[in-house]
């Protein structure tokens, strides 16, 4: 089932499923394999097309958040206040879908909101500086 994540729906539409994934799935390979394998545990943010609406369940968000601390190899929440500059620079795929779509691209506040656990103190985010080289 892991491969599924990095079919394209364009891969599967070429193959001849166009007309069942746009008939029934509006279009989107998510959408179908969610729907024909609800019992496998799917991480909707690991589609190259993010499920619409994937960010609006709370579940989902820390989840992802949960993932990828384990993927950076973090070892305490605190360890997001270094690593709030990097993640501004690289590309973490879902991260920034997350970001834009829930918290207005701060990863501050969608931390403060999936870890409310933890007391977070905001001036503690590195944050990129503006200046111009």
């Amino acid at each position: 089932m892991e491969n599924w994540y990095s079919v394209p729906s364009q891969d599967v539409a070429a193959a001849g499923g166009v007309a069942l994934l746009n008939k029934y799935y509006d279009g989107k390979l998510s959408q179908a394999l969610i729907s024909v394998y609800p019992s496998h545990k799917w991480k909707p943010w690991r589609f190259a097309q993010v499920p619409k609406n994937c960010w609006n369940d709370p579940i989902n968000q820390r989840e992802f958040m949960d993932s990828l601390y384990k993927d950076l190899q973090l070892t305490s929440l605190a360890d997001w206040y270094y690593q709030s500059a990097k993640l501004t620079e690289a590309e973490v795929p879902g991260l920034w879908s997350l970001l834009v779509t829930q918290y207005d691209g701060s990863l501050s506040l969608a931390l403060a909101t999936i870890y409310p656990e933890h007391t977070w103190e905001q001036h503690k985010f590195i944050r990129k500086s503006s200046s111009v080289q």
